[in-house]
């Protein structure tokens, strides 16, 4: 865009003679002219040095502060520029100039909250400046985008395009006009505005990425093939481009062509040749294999040529492959003798993720101290210790390390994402909400980003925000098996059958073993929504993922389930054992018949006998447990799980049973200790952090288990789930945080209206906030609700509560 217009030179130079009084004004002048002097030699970046000493002596300084923006613009750095003219409209409401760039640059930036307020405002100011009636028209064509008008969406484009004439710069009325006509799937009137605004300048890898779009869509192969080269050419940085000329060359069989020319950009291409060789190895390994990829690296290394660099990627392809030991040597001597330096520093971040990858965090994080002691921008680094950070429940401390990040590179949409998680370990959903949608804007639309969007919308419910952010990842990553899995369980959640079937067709015709199991998992998500038992989706669920059981089978056992005909079911597993009287999966289904029919001792023998052949088979003990917690007793369950973490000490499922046995016998020590074990490995659930939270602050009583508590609830802050809302409220309570205990417990006691705790809980805070006319009446219900049997300590302190508020309406009364 083009700069805010500068003040004249003469002017400025005439408001420098009205010297202050003070020695601080005093000094931003000379700081001041001395920017100006610098400007006039053509030394922008000592100058925009200068006038950011002016800003920090005088705020105010309209002149320097114009200028700074003006500069830092031009420079490319969007968020100093925003801020600066943020602060001009701030201290100078009257001036419209700043105020027009300002909301141009909301636009721009989809800052729309800010774009309509400074918009409207200039809008009011300057009707007639063709700047305006283009933010005019731009947050028209937003707001019908939102309404889904799509008549006032062509209404507002063609505005748009009616002021492309009267713009010194067009490019965002170009961007509004290609975007309508994309949405129109008017691809050849899209493409002329394209070419045209890369004619005027708007020479961005955006615009040739969405230049090969419309190409593709109009099956302009030629034209597609030349505007990929001319991109390579154009933007060597962006190395999408080369590899998509790549696989254009491979989708026309021409792999040869393909990697003669990825060697001739190692000889002859734009950029660093190690670039380019990174570019053929990576290409050797798709096409030929790993064999093929380690020879061209071991050539390099044997040549001298970046030992360093190509020793490290082969041992990130040894990593990968699994020889982690190998891989971690090879890192460890690499790093030993390597030169300090950006290179350097980069290995030992992917060392440092192959060593916490496989538990080894005390050097991990030894080794990124060491990069960020160095470097402390190094953005990697940064996002690697802001994972560890929110792991370690200290997001505040994550979010000023991805700050820093995004400082270096504000289009990082991993740390874009990794923000967002931050957030919402912070319970601040509005933020990370943002984050994420900021994230989905940066990749482009990449289905990761798009997937973690959708799932926080749909979350919110928003199923219909979030479908539409997957259609559009979609567009981008057609066929995409995680995408196409999401779709179909927003229309599953909907009960939209036809277009759920449509998506579970669409997986199938993908033919790949991931489509036909996410496939598979959709129909089984559809079957339970249409009344399948829970029980028998789980144990299909399990089955589903086994290798001795075929599609007809599946299909066959699971009608007979959604009919609850077990009868038949039965009748068909005996005919398959009768077959085959080995086979696991069917033994296990006959079990689960079994116990599904009252069968249980049965069942269990079953079970037993299959655990006997294969003890690791954690389905088995899991059906096993199942069935001694239904018919069996407490004491026979503890000893299934007992013995199955034996076995499988690490596994998160059994483990998950075993903290909630623990707290149902009331102990609850030994419940927290297995929820710290379970956080530890996946401290991103929110379940989990729920019900950890909730027995610290419920059955320990030490500060520092309150703050611990506090530490690992704070993402359930604003939460709409009523458990989440209970623990949070009444952390809050415990925090001294009473009218924001009441925000959370009053929601919670209202869907949790028979839980005697909740209750109870609720009427403490009342009590709280000295309001005994609303505990009195809770404390009497949580009792009602508990019975005359229940002693936990809660309901001791209730009777004591009733007895003190009535106690004190008498003596009031009397008095």
């Amino acid at each position: 865009m083009s700069p805010r217009p500068r003040v004249a030179l003469a002017v400025v130079v005439s408001l420098t003679l009205l010297a202050a009084c003070d020695s601080a004004e005093e000094r931003a002048e000379k700081h001041f002219e001395t920017g100006l002097a610098l400007m006039e030699d053509g030394d922008v970046d000592r100058a925009v040095v200068e006038f950011r000493n002016v800003l920090r002596l005088d705020a105010r300084h309209k002149e320097a502060r114009a200028l700074y923006a003006d500069l830092v613009l031009e420079q490319g750095k969007w968020r100093d520029a925003y801020r600066n003219y943020l602060a001009l409209v701030e201290f100078y409401p009257a001036d419209v100039e700043p105020r027009i760039t300002l909301a141009d640059m909301a636009v721009r930036m989809g800052r729309w909250e800010d774009a309509v307020h400074h918009g409207t405002r200039v809008i009011q100011d300057a009707p007639d400046d063709p700047r305006v009636q283009l933010i005019s028209a731009a947050l028209d064509f937003r707001g019908a985008i939102s309404r889904r008008d799509d008549a006032a969406r062509r209404a507002a484009a063609a505005q748009a395009e009616a002021l492309v004439a009267d713009l010194e710069d067009p490019s965002l009325a170009r961007e509004i006009v290609i975007d309508n006509y994309m949405r129109d799937g008017a691809h050849a009137a899209a493409l002329v505005h394209v070419r045209a605004a890369i004619d005027e300048g708007v020479e961005t890898p955006e615009k040739f990425i969405t230049k090969l779009s419309l190409l593709g869509a109009l099956n302009e192969d030629a034209a597609f093939g030349a505007a990929l080269q001319e991109a390579v050419v154009l933007f060597p940085e962006h190395t999408d481009f080369a590899d998509d000329l790549v696989a254009w060359y491979i989708e026309r069989d021409a792999t040869d062509q393909a990697e003669a020319f990825l060697r001739d950009q190692v000889t002859n291409g734009p950029g660093a040749a190690d670039r380019h060789r990174m570019r053929l190895v990576g290409f050797l390994r798709e096409m030929k294999g790993d064999a093929a990829a380690q020879t061209e690296l071991q050539g390099y290394v044997d040549e001298g040529v970046n030992p360093d660099l190509f020793g490290s990627v082969s041992a990130q392809f040894r990593f990968e492959a699994g020889e982690v030991d190998r891989a971690i040597d090879q890192m460890q001597a690499i790093v030993a003798d390597a030169p300090p330096g950006r290179q350097t520093r980069d290995i030992k971040v992917e060392l440092a993720r192959m060593l916490a990858t496989h538990g080894r965090l005390i050097a991990a994080r030894q080794h990124i101290s060491e990069v960020l002691a160095e470097d402390v921008g190094h953005v990697d680094a940064l996002k690697l210790r802001a994972a560890w950070l929110i792991n370690d429940d200290r997001p505040d401390d994550a979010i000023a390390a991805l700050r820093a990040a995004l400082d270096q590179a504000p289009q990082d949409a991993q740390a874009m994402t990794l923000m967002a998680e931050a957030h919402m370990r912070n319970g601040n959903r509005g933020l990370a909400g943002e984050m994420l949608s900021h994230a989905v804007d940066a990749s482009g639309s990449r289905a990761e980003e798009a997937l973690d969007y959708a799932r926080f919308l749909q979350a919110d419910g928003n199923g219909r925000a979030a479908e539409a952010i997957v259609v559009d990842a979609l567009q981008v990553a057609p066929g995409d098996t995680a995408l196409l899995a999401f779709l179909g369980e927003l229309y599953v959640a909907r009960e939209d059958w036809v277009r759920a079937e449509q998506t579970e067709q669409t997986l199938r015709d993908q033919a790949t073993s991931a489509a036909l199991e996410a496939a598979q998992v959709l129909e089984l998500a559809r079957v339970n929504s249409q009344q399948l038992s829970a029980e028998a989706i789980g144990f299909l669920s399990d089955l589903a993922r086994r290798d001795d059981v075929n599609g007809a089978e599946l299909a066959v056992v699971r009608a007979h389930f959604a009919a609850r005909d077990y009868t038949s079911a039965e009748r068909f597993i005996d005919v398959a054992l009768a077959q085959a009287p080995e086979r696991p999966v069917m033994r296990y289904l006959k079990g689960s018949v079994l116990a599904a029919t009252g069968r249980s001792g049965e069942a269990r023998a079953i079970y037993r006998a299959l655990l006997v052949e294969d003890p690791t088979d954690d389905v088995v003990w899991r059906a096993l447990y199942a069935t001694e917690r239904r018919d069996g007793t407490a004491a026979a369950a503890a000893q299934v799980l007992d013995d199955a973490l034996k076995v499988l000490p690490e596994d998160p499922n059994l483990l998950w049973a075993r903290a909630g046995l623990l707290e149902e016998m009331g102990d609850y020590d030994g419940a927290i200790a297995v929820y710290e074990t379970l956080y530890g490995a996946d401290p991103a659930s929110p379940v989990l952090a729920n019900n950890l939270a909730s027995l610290l602050s419920t059955h320990r009583d030490t500060p520092e288990d309150l703050e611990r508590a506090y530490s690992v609830a704070k993402r359930l802050r604003g939460a709409s789930e009523p458990a989440f809302q209970d623990t949070y409220g009444w952390i809050a309570y415990r925090r001294g945080l009473i009218h924001d205990a009441l925000d959370h417990l009053k929601p919670a006691a209202e869907a949790l209206a028979d839980d005697p705790m909740v209750i109870f809980r609720l009427a403490m805070a009342y009590r709280a906030d000295a309001r005994d006319d609303k505990a009195l009446p809770l404390f009497e219900r949580a009792l009602a609700l508990a019975g005359p049997d229940d002693t936990r300590p809660a309901f001791t302190t209730a009777r004591d509560e009733i007895a003190r508020i009535t106690s004190t309406m008498a003596e009031s009364e009397a008095n």
